[in-house]
């Protein structure tokens, strides 16, 4: 599977911090993302809103850059969603070329957001995610784990059992979101299957669908990005 043609971009609160301290936020956010900014009245996630549009920002940008030697703005990126709640982008007064072939995938945890972009005829569709990992109470495992993995986790010594369980979590939460439109499936409905490559597999119960997912851990936290071809 061509990971390598996903990339990324993960921005860190200080760097969020020093974008703010750098630049005004016409500079990098369109009217309509500063209106939506204004209603969100938690400083928590207005943090996690804005790291995770910049790290969108940025990296539709550079691949603007690289692959058809554009340069636009930030404030020329428009970053929304959709009906199905994926996110999209528009790219303002720049009418002469088309990137309709690129998908983008955001996710944001404690103050740390990140973007995933691949090309779908090239990749498919992506998703990403990132969590930071802390212990999980029984209630919550019970939200995303199937029969099985929960029996498989509690088989775990205990030192593995936050990150492992964590990872279970983020690896289903790319998945999901890699598929899009269909709310139908909830993140029980995906199985995960761990290899010794460090890639998994997600199958989905009831369903001729697997998707193939990249897991890693950057500090703190655990970030997943999965894929499946346009034809799935």
């Amino acid at each position: 599977m061509n990971f390598e043609a996903i990339q990324t971009c993960l921005v860190t609160p200080h760097q969020l911090r020093q974008m703010l301290e750098s630049e005004p936020l016409e500079s990098w956010l369109t009217k309509s993302e500063r209106s939506r900014l204004r209603s969100l009245r938690s400083p928590k996630r207005r943090t996690d809103w804005l790291t995770s549009r910049l790290a969108a920002k940025q990296l539709l940008r550079d691949y603007l850059n690289q692959t058809q030697n554009i340069l636009v703005k930030l404030n020329e990126i428009e970053i929304y969603n959709e009906a199905s709640d994926a996110p999209a982008f528009n790219i303002i007064h720049h009418s002469r070329f088309s990137i309709v072939d690129v998908n983008i995938s955001i996710a944001h945890s404690h103050g740390h957001g990140i973007c995933a972009l691949s090309e779908i005829e090239q990749v498919g569709y992506v998703g990403v995610d990132i969590e930071k990992i802390r212990p999980l109470s029984r209630g919550v495992l019970r939200k995303f784990l199937n029969k099985e993995e929960m029996i498989r986790l509690s088989r775990q010594p205990i030192s593995d059992l936050c990150e492992n369980a964590i990872a279970y979590w983020t690896i289903k939460e790319a998945a999901l979101k890699s598929l899009r439109a269909n709310q139908s499936i909830s993140l029980r409905d995906l199985r995960v299957s761990f290899k010794e490559s460090g890639e998994s597999s997600v199958s989905v119960a009831d369903r001729r669908l697997q998707l193939i997912a990249r897991y890693w851990q950057w500090k703190d936290f655990a970030i997943a990005i999965a894929h499946r071809s346009a034809a799935a």
